[in-house]
C-alpha cells in the first residue's frame, strides 16, 4: 500500500527520510518476490522437464506398442487374405463336390432302379422257368401217354391181324380137311361151304372184329359206272358182332374175291398204320367202301373239314366299318421287349377267349409263345376268321401262322478300303462328342499353388489320315 508523502520545503527533514525508508522496504519485498518468483520458476521449469520426460518416455512406450500393434495388423491382414483365398477354394471344391454328389445320387437311383429292374426281370424269368418246366412236364406226360395209347393200339392191331391170319389158316385146314375126308368118302356129300353155313350157329362167336381182307392195290376198287353211287355208313368197332363168322365171312369173301386175287393169299399181308386206314376210308366220287371193311375201326380226319360252321353269305359286311381284331394273349406269355412288336389296331384284348368278345370282332389272333432251338422264345400269331354258327354262337377259322423269332448276327461287317470323304461340319462335331476328347480335359488344383482350380488339357491331339 502506498503511502503519499507531500514536500514543501527543501530542508524537510521528516519527509524524505521517510521516502527513503518505503523504497528501501519496497526494494527489500520486490527482491523477495523476484528470488521466491525465480524458486517457483526453477521448480516449474523442473516439474516441467519431469513432466516432459514422462510425456515422451509415455510416447514412446505407446509408439513401440502402437508399431507392434501395426505389425500385428499386417501379420493378421495377411493371414486373413490367405483364409479368405482357402475359403473360396474351399467353396469351389465344395460346389465341386456337390455337383459329384449330385452325379453320384443321380447314378446310384440309376443304378437302383436298373438293379431293380433287373430283380424284376429275373424273377419273371424264374416264373416264366417254372411255368415252362412245367408246361414241358406236361407235355411230356402228355407226349408219353399219348405213345404208350399209339403203341398199345398198334399192338393191339398186330394182335388182331396175326389172330385174323391164324384163324384164316385155321379154316383153311379145316377145308382142307373137310376135302380130303369128302375124297375118303364114296356116297356124295354137300360141299364144305354149304356144310359150314349150315354148322354156322354151333360156330363160337368171337367178340372181336370180324376177318380183315388183305388189300391188294393202294387204290378202291372201282365201282362199274352202271351201279349207283351210295355212300357207306361209317361203323365203329364193336364187340357184339354175334351174328358174324369166320366161315361166313371167308365164304363171303371167296364169292367176291376173283380167283386172281385168292391165288395171291400167301403173299404176306401189308401192315396199314392209322393214317392209310383213315385215307382208305374217305369216300371219293368214284368210288366205294367195300362191305368188308365195315368192321375196321373208322377214324375222322379233322384236316379234311375245311367247311367254316357258316356260309361265306353269313360273314359280316367289311364295308360297315373297318375290321375288329380279338387280340388273345394269355397271361403266360412274356414280354420280348423288342423294339418291332406287333400292332394290332382297333383290337379288343383278351387272356381268354370269350364268345361276347367274338361276337363283337370279324378277326381273330392267338398269341402263343414256346422255347426254340436256340434257347430264344419264339413267338406265334396265329390268325384267322370269326364266323357265326347256325346254333347262335360263334366259331373261328384259321388262315395263317406268323412266327416271330430273334437271331443275333454271326457275320462281320466287311471294312470298306477307300472311306468316304467327312464333311468339314461333322469332323468339328465329332471332335467334341469323341470320348478321347471329352476325357481329355479335367478339373486340376496342383498343391500348394495359390491359384484356384482350373481346366487342364491332358490328352493327344489326333492324327488325321491325310
Amino acid at each position: 500500500m502506498l503511502t503519499f508523502y507531500e514536500l514543501l520545503d527543501a530542508n524537510d527533514e521528516q519527509t524524505m527520510p521517510q521516502l527513503i525508508e518505503t523504497l528501501e522496504k519496497h526494494q527489500r519485498t520486490r527482491q523477495m518476490l523476484m528470488d521466491e518468483f525465480k524458486k517457483n520458476l526453477h521448480d516449474f521449469k523442473a516439474m516441467l522437464q519431469d513432466l516432459e520426460e514422462t510425456s515422451s518416455a509415455k510416447a514412446n512406450y505407446a509408439q513401440t506398442k502402437l508399431n507392434e500393434k501395426e505389425r500385428l495388423i499386417v501379420s493378421q491382414k495377411s493371414e486373413v487374405e490367405r483364409l479368405e483365398k482357402k475359403i473360396k477354394t474351399l467353396e469351389y471344391k465344395i460346389e465341386i463336390l456337390e455337383k459329384t454328389a449330385t452325379i453320384y445320387e443321380e447314378d446310384k437311383r440309376a443304378l437302383q432302379h436298373e438293379l431293380e429292374s433287373s430283380n424284376q426281370k429275373l424273377h419273371r424269368q424264374l416264373s416264366d422257368k417254372r411255368r415252362l418246366e412245367t408246361r414241358l412236364q406236361g407235355m411230356m406226360t402228355e407226349t408219353s401217354m399219348k405213345w404208350e395209347k399209339e403203341c398199345e393200339r398198334r399192338v393191339a392191331a398186330k394182335q388182331l391181324e396175326m389172330q385174323n391170319k391164324l384163324w384164316v389158316k385155321d379154316e383153311k385146314l379145316k377145308q382142307l380137311k373137310a376135302i380130303v375126308t369128302e375124297t375118303k368118302n364114296e356116297k356124295p356129300e354137300r360141299p364144305a361151304r354149304e356144310r359150314d353155313r349150315e354148322r354156322e350157329p354151333k360156330v363160337v362167336v368171337r367178340s372181336t372184329s370180324p376177318t380183315p381182307v388183305p388189300f391188294f392195290d393202294n387204290c378202291v376198287p372201282q365201282l362199274p359206272s352202271s351201279q349207283p353211287l351210295t355212300q357207306p355208313q361209317p361203323h365203329r368197332r364193336s364187340n357184339s358182332c354175334s351174328s358174324i363168322s369166320v366161315a361166313s365171312c371167308i365164304s363171303e369173301w371167296e364169292q367176291k374175291t376173283p380167283r386172281t386175287s385168292r391165288q395171291q393169299e400167301s403173299e404176306p399181308v401189308r401192315t396199314y398204320n392209322a393214317q392209310e386206314r383213315r385215307r382208305g376210308m374217305c369216300w371219293t366220287g368214284a368210288s366205294e367202301v367195300p362191305t368188308y371193311m365195315k368192321g375196321v375201326d373208322i377214324e375222322e380226319d379233322p384236316s379234311s373239314r375245311t367247311v367254316p360252321a357258316v356260309r361265306i353269305r353269313h360273314r359280316r359286311s367289311r364295308s360297315a366299318g373297318a375290321e375288329r381284331w380279338v387280340n388273345h394273349k394269355p397271361p403266360t406269355n412274356v414280354e420280348t421287349e423288342t423294339v418291332m412288336q406287333p400292332h394290332v389296331p382297333n383290337a379288343i384284348k383278351v387272356a381268354v377267349a370269350s364268345e361276347k368278345a367274338l361276337a363283337k370282332c370279324d378277326k381273330y389272333m392267338l398269341t402263343h409263345q414256346q422255347v426254340a432251338c436256340d434257347g430264344e422264345i419264339e413267338t406265334k400269331l396265329i390268325k384267322g376268321d370269326v364266323f357265326r354258327t347256325r346254333g347262335g354262337g360263334q366259331s373261328v377259322q384259321f388262315t395263317d401262322v406268323e412266327t416271330l423269332k430273334q437271331e443275333s448276327p454271326t457275320g462281320t461287317r466287311k471294312r470298306r478300303s477307300s472311306p468316304s470323304p467327312v464333311r468339314q461340319e461333322e469332323t468339328t462335331e465329332s471332335e467334341w462328342t469323341d470320348v478321347e476328347t471329352r476325357c481329355s480335359l479335367a478339373v486340376e488344383m496342383r498343391a500348394g499353388s495359390s491359384l484356384g482350380p482350373g481346366y487342364q488339357h491332358h490328352g493327344i491331339p489326333k492324327r488325321r489320315k491325310p
